[in-house]
């Protein structure tokens, strides 16, 4: 997969830079490069990526740089979440178990976290 994209970081409408990453090959170029290969190498060093509700879960990774999915979820966890198309298709966040899950509606609203 090739991905050429001008990636924009939340909360902000406006554009925070460029990459040009092959899966293939890892190789990344592009104005946001450096702090993303940074990112990626931390990543896969450590063996997760922080996500989920306020990254509050461990998304395990092996090569983020090679990965789509992985590298996707880097890229969310940077705070860049407008993700490029065919990137978006390749995230996949695991399902979280919902904390209410057989409470009523009464149990729910007294309960805190």
């Amino acid at each position: 997969m090739r991905i050429e994209a001008k990636l924009k970081k939340y909360p902000g409408p406006e554009e925070c830079g460029s990459i040009v990453w092959d899966s293939e090959t890892g190789n990344l170029a592009g104005t946001l490069a450096a702090e993303i290969k940074e990112a990626a190498h931390e990543a896969d060093a450590r063996g997760w990526i922080p996500a989920g509700p306020q990254f509050s879960y461990e998304l395990k990774v092996k090569d983020t740089l090679h990965k789509p999915g992985e590298f996707a979820a880097l890229l969310y966890y940077l705070g860049y979440c407008a993700l490029p198309d065919e990137l978006a298709a390749e995230f996949k966040l695991p399902k979280f178990p919902d904390p209410f899950e057989g409470m009523s509606l009464d149990e729910r609203r007294r309960t805190v976290f």
